[in-house]
């Protein structure tokens, strides 16, 4: 507007208003929708107008209007877009007529994935992000073990279990098990230590010993590496002498592959040319803070059919014409979400003109607007009510404002039952699932030998099985994370200021500043579990926590407790039971069994409910207090009763941000009964060795490492031949 105020006397307007693309009736939904932009020209100079005509005498009359469809679920609309793509084809419709255009690649993974299983050809160029990937994912983990082993003996101890696993190792599954089971039955045996000489390996009985010590010698020599070479050149060597060169080479994707190792390559060179110091520990703290604000490695995967459908992101597809178009997934947690960023993070706007909210919004019309007249024909947008796990959809918010001026409505569309279960059939059918192979029998019958249930065991095994029988079962080792050491500086804390109490000659609690100087020691001694960034976090996080928590309740803390009560060899039904109770608080020889828990307490709703319809196990913490009740009941001799189990959270409620909060929980018989039935039936799987099966859940650590190493030998679903 700048220039036009300039020159406004010398300069002629000329408006574009012939569209050769478009039918009127697309021309027409698509300006009603784009006049609600309020910056745009024609609402800052007067008497300005754009109405936009279509000027293609083959299409300009055609009756077709633009159709809007709603489905039940994400499930649905996918099924049907495919459906219609089928059709289309059937048509003898031109395929590279046809396009998909979303906000977002996410969106179209799964109609991609039907269509490939149909041999129907398609064009998709997708940013892929390769610190995703599990070929960069591997050599990240080898790099970061290398980088802690150098600073720290010991302290990558538990990468090795996964690292054993990578395919260009070639180390039997078995293998690597036998060395971590046999290695967690001593806490002071270190795995590096063990599987460096020859001799121990021959004792375990393995198929291929001689590749877990060239595994051995391959990390030693690294890490002997690391201060007497570039990383660039030490990069170079790990892919060599780690076969993941050779293994690229013989990949049938062997070109997409190597594209992904030289972007990741000329990364790390780019970085050295910045800093011709860059070390291994620099290299891996600077991918921590990119995945921290979510900054990505991009490159371009394209996919090209000359008489294909096309795939396109509303953004990517401007310029561009086709006789169908299909605008997927037009809801308002997609199109019309507020971007946000967590703790240290950010994101970065659509435009670099963002001044606000409104021109956030105004971006995003303007995208919708530029899919919408991508159709020379036929457009079609649609929506689902719902996502797959029933979470509700609300349709965006430019469907609203094309449907408030436009004759036209909604068509609520539906697959039948017997199109779904087929189109999900086709979907699956070369899918292959992964099962976590175990253990001969015998081996696992001796690991469990002496092995006694807690109600961490328990939830870990009612939450996955897979993840049971590597953390619990084989023992891998696991690094202590942030959470976890700022917990244990907490309990630690309490314990002392207790235990302190109990000491004192008087029976009164050490003052404040004792009670966090006793948490700062442990922060410090845990020191190697953080990040000094997470340090920093944790430890003001307890300097403002513990005061105020210490403030609420010391006047009202009952005094006769016990402390980290440990109970062992108890048995329920023949089932050994074993757990370490916080603290006890006693009235006579009735008690109150204490739990602290920190973290979130709007994240704990779900763990403190009993069971119920939705969550028939009950919650985790639910389960913990039931418990401690089965132990205390069963404890010989009977000493005391409890009467009532607590959840005390060491953090403020961040609901209310006032005070903290304490929840009592109900023990009853049925209550009681439930969880007994659940201990016999969790045991006996146990010692059935039922660990091959796992949750599936996306964030699950174990179950995501068992899909990404194992390949199953059958199909999930197998056809049989008519």
């Amino acid at each position: 507007m700048d220039f036009y105020h300039k020159f406004e006397k010398s300069i002629q307007v000329i408006v574009m208003e012939e569209n050769y693309r478009s039918t009127q009736h697309i021309l027409d939904s698509a300006c009603i929708l784009i006049n609600n932009n309020r910056e745009r020209l024609i609402n800052q100079i007067s008497g300005l107008k754009k109405e936009l005509t279509a000027q293609n005498t083959g299409l300009a009359a055609l009756p077709n209007k633009p159709n809007i469809k709603q489905y039940y679920n994400t499930k649905h609309e996918e099924g049907a877009i495919v459906d219609a793509i089928v059709q289309l084809q059937a048509e003898a419709v031109p395929l590279n007529e046809i396009a998909v255009v979303y906000r977002n690649h996410k969106q179209a993974e799964e109609i991609i994935n039907l269509i490939e299983k149909k041999g129907i050809s398609y064009n998709v160029v997708k940013r892929i992000n390769i610190l995703d990937l599990p070929m960069i994912t591997k050599l990240i983990k080898l790099i970061e073990y290398i980088a802690k082993e150098g600073k720290n003996p010991y302290r990558g101890e538990h990468l090795l279990f996964e690292m054993m696993h990578f395919s260009s190792f070639k180390i039997a599954s078995n293998d690597a098990a036998k060395v971590f089971a046999h290695c967690g039955r001593d806490w002071q045996l270190k795995t590096r230590d063990f599987i460096n000489k020859p001799q121990n390996l021959a004792t375990l009985n393995l198929q291929a010993p001689e590749r877990i010590s060239q595994f051995s010698e391959n990390i030693n020599s690294w890490i002997e590496l690391v201060p007497n070479i570039t990383f660039q050149e030490l990069f170079g060597r790990i892919i060599n002498q780690g076969g993941f060169l050779q293994e690229i080479l013989n990949s049938p994707d062997k070109t997409w592959q190597m594209q992904v190792l030289i972007t990741f390559f000329d990364f790390i060179k780019e970085e050295s040319m910045k800093n011709p110091r860059l070390s291994i520990s620099s290299f891996i703290e600077m991918l921590e803070k990119m995945h921290t604000n979510e900054l990505e490695l991009g490159v371009n995967k394209t996919i090209y059919e000359e008489n294909g459908v096309n795939f396109l992101t509303a953004h990517s597809s401007k310029g561009l014409e086709f006789r169908h178009v299909f605008i997927i997934g037009a809801t308002s947690n997609v199109w019309n979400k507020k971007k946000s960023g967590g703790y240290n993070a950010y994101s970065l706007p659509d435009t670099l003109t963002f001044s606000n909210e409104e021109n956030a919004l105004e971006s995003s019309r303007r995208l919708f607007y530029v899919a919408m007249t991508r159709a020379k024909e036929h457009l079609q947008i649609s929506f689902s009510q719902q996502d797959n796990k029933g979470k509700a959809n609300e349709k965006t918010l430019f469907l609203a404002e094309i449907l408030e001026n436009e004759d036209l409505k909604i068509a609520e569309e539906h697959l039948s039952t017997e199109k779904l279960t087929a189109l999900t059939f086709e979907g699956l059918e070369e899918q292959k699932t992964a099962e976590a192979p175990l253990l001969d029998t015998n081996y696992i019958n001796s690991l469990l030998e002496k092995y006694t249930l807690s109600v961490t065991h328990l939830n870990k095994y009612l939450r996955c099985p897979v993840a049971f029988y590597y953390e619990n079962i084989i023992r891998v080792p696991a690094a202590k994370n942030d959470a976890m050491a700022f917990g244990s500086a907490i309990h630690f804390a309490l314990k002392r200021l207790f235990d302190k109490m109990l000491e004192s000659e008087t029976g009164a609690f050490p003052d404040k500043d004792e009670f966090i100087k006793d948490y700062l020691q442990e922060m410090r001694r845990n020191r190697a579990s953080f990040s000094d960034q997470e340090f920093e976090r944790r430890k003001e996080l307890g300097e403002e926590v513990l005061p105020d928590y210490y403030d609420q309740y010391m006047g009202s803390w009952n005094k006769i407790v016990i402390t980290e009560y440990d109970i062992k060899n108890i048995e329920m039904d023949g089932i050994p039971l074993n757990g370490k109770l916080d603290k006890i608080e006693f009235d006579k020889h009735n008690v109150n069994v204490v739990d602290y828990k920190t973290g979130k307490v709007s994240a704990a709703k779900k763990k403190l409910q009993e069971p119920n319809e939705k969550e028939p196990l009950g919650g985790e913490y639910w389960r913990q207090v039931v418990f401690y009740k089965i132990l205390m009941d069963e404890l010989r001799p009977k000493r005391w009763t409890m009467m009532s189990g607590e959840i005390d959270f060491i953090e403020k409620d961040d609901r209310t941000k006032k005070d903290f909060v304490k929840v009592k929980i109900p023990v009853t018989r049925e209550g009681i009964l439930l969880l007994k039935a659940q201990i016999k039936d969790t045991w006996h799987k146990i010692m059935n060795h039922e660990f091959s099966k796992g949750c599936e859940e996306d964030d699950c650590k174990w179950c995501s490492f068992v899909k990404n190493q194992f390949v199953a030998e059958k199909p999930l679903i197998e056809f049989e031949e008519a």
